[in-house]
């Protein structure tokens, strides 16, 4: 009984217990649901972004095929063959013809360009102070010999491409695979403090084999080559595709050493709007020529990403009020059976009562001897006691 009188506290406990659990579920439903959009968010803005990376390769592409189709491309047509993906490109910094060549090579065309350009020229290194000297006595050269845009990389002109091990080692790689190799985060020639990468394809002599890798080194004839202001690439790519607020972009190359691994970050979180106590992070990776790179993104825009929905609200606060409703039903139920109950009791305690003042009259009239007569003259009836008898 007594534990009937608590069924109405259980049922609202019951209730209670499995509001905050469909609320947990259905929170943790919506995080997922925010967390899933999140990532399928940037993942769509890196695989754009991938896409019209791989769109600055074509000038090299462009580069080689002009050289293959023409027995001898000079300056003039050079510069007009790639004005076109200067123009496309704006962070391409430079576009170069960088021909391999050999001692006997170097004392032509040094002597050509002393007499048509500068009596000063030489193939060139550069110090470790960043000013050119000239190249020492090597078997083979890669000097920048076509470059465009020109003025804005008259510095580079000459450079021995070949006397950087790094920028070396992206050159014969590329022999290697015949395909697009990629530098890390260099310091450029063409502007103080400025990185960039390099990104270098093999031209070949197309009248020789070029199935093998000691096929192709013999084949050589020079490299076409871009050199890329990754900070202007990053931020005109992203111009077109919009940041919203509190997004934060950070792209680093996997291959890289450990201080060149920074490539870009960007971030829009210097605004003001609701922050998020746990920002969504995403981490992409996708391949610029041969490198990998990884994007990582996060975001703390709370308006963007709720950590919340109100709407999570409604079906446990309804479940918890169908359980109130019921407690409230079997509390009022049980209020009514112990009315009954009482009910039922006094009327039994006073039909006893009765039934005892009647056996204490009749016991009474029986000890006295008196008798008693109940006529009823209409029907000419009477009930007498037993004593009356």
């Amino acid at each position: 009984m007594k534990m009937a009188g608590k069924v109405h506290y259980i049922v609202v406990a019951i209730g209670l217990l499995l509001s905050f659990v469909l609320f947990f579920f259905l929170h943790q439903d919506y995080k997922r649901s925010i967390q899933n959009t999140f990532i399928n968010t940037t993942q769509e803005r890196i695989q754009r972004l991938d896409m019209s990376i791989v769109a600055y390769l074509e000038a090299l592409y462009a580069i080689r095929s002009n050289f293959y189709a023409s027995n001898f491309v000079d300056r003039n047509e050079f510069r007009l063959m790639v004005a076109h993906h200067l123009e496309r490109f704006p962070s391409i910094k430079a576009l170069e013809w960088i021909p391999a060549a050999t001692t006997h090579d170097r004392g032509k065309m040094e002597s050509t360009i002393k007499q048509s350009m500068d009596p000063n020229f030489s193939f060139s290194d550069l110090s470790d102070d960043g000013i050119k000297t000239p190249s020492p006595t090597r078997n083979r050269y890669f000097p920048v010999w076509y470059v465009e845009p020109f003025q804005s990389n008259i510095k580079a002109f000459g450079y021995d491409v070949g006397s950087d091990k790094t920028r070396l080692k992206a050159l014969l790689k590329s022999v290697d695979h015949d395909k697009p190799i990629a530098t890390e985060r260099i310091l450029l020639l063409q502007k103080e403090n400025n990185y960039g990468i390099l990104a270098a394809l093999p031209i070949f002599n197309r009248k020789m084999p070029i199935d093998t890798v000691a096929q192709r080194q013999l084949a050589l004839k020079g490299f076409a080559l871009a050199v890329f202001d990754i900070k202007t690439m990053m931020d005109n790519l992203l111009n077109k595709n919009h940041l919203t607020n509190g997004f934060t972009l950070t792209i680093e190359d996997s291959h890289a050493s450990e201080e060149a691994k920074l490539l870009f970050a960007r971030s829009t979180t210097n605004v003001d709007y609701p922050r998020r106590t746990q920002p969504l992070t995403n981490t992409i990776s996708f391949f610029f020529a041969d490198r990998k790179w990884h994007a990582s993104v996060t975001n703390d825009d709370a308006s963007t990403y709720p950590e919340w929905s109100a709407d999570n609200l409604w079906l446990p606060l309804s479940l918890f009020l169908l359980s109130f409703i019921v407690a409230v039903y079997i509390r009022s139920e049980d209020m009514r059976r112990r009315q009954l109950a009482l009910e039922i009791k006094e009327r039994q305690r006073a039909d006893s009562a009765k039934t005892e003042s009647e056996e204490r009259f009749s016991l009474t009239t029986a000890g006295s001897g008196d008798g008693l007569w109940d006529f009823d003259l209409a029907n000419e009836y009477y009930l007498p006691t037993p004593i009356g008898l």
